[in-house]
């Protein structure tokens, strides 16, 4: 076999790569909602509920998707999702009415649960515990990077040549990226911390009841859950907010918005990721918890701040730094579900983590928000209970933290 395709680090540039236009593929949806709400006469409603369709399609299959990547060859699972998602992002743009839009958000969904579980293990198979959530965090910029593209490329093109050539754009890298995966070794599972690979051959249900009795992975997933409401939440209706309360075209809002989440949220995922590490390597077993709960915690005031900013300058300096806090849970939390899970599970245990903190967070984000700003008449009443989410999110981080050092001890006794 190629040397290349055993490197680390060729397998990060790649897992980097794919999950950028992993959440590019996502956003460039919300950059050109105004456009589609237009053509197709759709309420705020309609328009949150496509959010919904890819959000909830992409939890429920995740599950099966950590099955799959816990027992069969990760980087192939990984290539025909990304294949398969690639198409549906091609299909996006030929689609005539909001019932086909739905259906092919809703494919997207499908094709992108294939990524996030086996990759985290890839990665967390490929380098050190001591510096994984270091790791996670510099992977984790894929997110805002994404974003950004995402909105850009949406407010771009869109603007330019009309909403379906976005999605035509942003489909043709992944069907390369989905053959060069492929081409890639498989890292032991648990060779990074010298951990036996085996499982007791339970039940899916069994496995399901016992990953979530481990008290640090069900408060993350709990936390993560409420953090990711906000997330999806403001993210998808940012640019809209633009728009509307101060009057920027499609253009100028996708771009505005990527700007001001890749800048702040690249910085605070890359500084969550490192003030982790170094808490944890000073004693603070619960460091990879503690560090997303305060961010949390810090983001509420800012969020709040910039939703009743009169200008916006002000609105993108306040989001800059509520998007940067926010981020920083990123890679300590990716970390942490892998620190604390045996390997022969751990696959499983991001798939079931990213089935119900996108259920009961993001999934239906969008669709409540715009209901809501459709009840009130107002989407910057409706965004304004983010800020109350993202403080309950800080407490049960907070809470979560008492049960980390013991959990990882566990994991050494059982697979050590």
């Amino acid at each position: 076999m190629s040397t290349w395709r055993a490197r680390p680090g060729v397998l990060f540039s790649i897992l980097f790569a794919i999950n950028v236009l992993n959440y590019t593929d996502r956003f460039v949806l919300p950059a050109v909602a105004s456009s589609i709400k237009l053509e197709f006469s759709l309420s705020d409603t309609q328009v949150g509920l496509l959010g919904t369709a890819f959000l909830l399609v992409y939890a429920i299959a995740a599950l099966p998707a950590g099955t799959f990547a816990d027992r069969y060859r990760r980087t192939t699972l990984i290539g025909w999702g990304v294949a398969f998602w690639s198409v549906a992002t091609l299909l996006t743009g030929i689609t005539q009415n909001f019932a086909q839009l739905f259906g092919v958000r809703a494919l997207l969904g499908i094709g992108e649960a294939t990524y996030f579980p086996p990759s985290t293990t890839l990665l967390a198979d490929a380098y050190s515990q001591r510096g994984r959530a270091r790791m996670m965090s510099w992977w984790g910029t894929t997110t805002p990077l994404g974003v950004f593209l995402g909105f850009g490329i949406g407010g771009a093109v869109g603007g330019l040549f009309g909403w379906r050539s976005a999605f035509y754009v942003t489909a043709i890298p992944g069907l390369i990226l989905a053959v060069l995966i492929t081409l890639l070794r498989n890292p032991t599972r648990g060779a990074s911390e010298a951990l036996r690979n085996q499982d007791d051959g339970s039940s899916p249900l069994r496995v399901v009841v016992q990953l979530l009795s481990v008290r640090t992975l069900s408060t993350a997933i709990l936390a993560q859950a409420l953090s990711f409401f906000v997330l999806g939440g403001v993210s998808f209706w940012v640019p809209t907010y633009l728009a509307l309360y101060f009057q920027q075209n499609a253009t100028q809002a996708g771009i505005l918005s990527g700007a001001v989440i890749v800048l702040g949220a690249g910085l605070g995922t890359i500084g969550g990721g490192y003030l982790a590490d170094l808490l944890l390597g000073r004693g603070y077993a619960s460091a990879r918890l503690l560090v997303p709960a305060a961010g949390f915690l810090a983001s509420a005031p800012f969020i709040a701040a910039a939703l009743q900013a009169a200008t916006l300058p002000t609105f993108l300096i306040l989001m800059f730094f509520a998007a940067g806090f926010l981020q920083a849970s990123s890679g300590p939390l990716s970390a942490l579900s892998q620190d604390v899970i045996v390997p022969a599970r751990r696959a499983r245990a991001v798939a079931i983590s990213l089935l119900l903190t996108h259920l009961l967070g993001d999934a239906f984000a969008p669709f409540a928000i715009g209901s809501l700003s459709d009840a009130l008449g107002s989407l910057q009443q409706a965004l304004l209970i983010t800020s109350v989410t993202i403080v309950a999110a800080a407490a049960v981080g907070f809470i979560g933290c008492r049960f980390v050092a013991g959990d990882r001890e566990r994991v050494l006794r059982q697979a050590g």
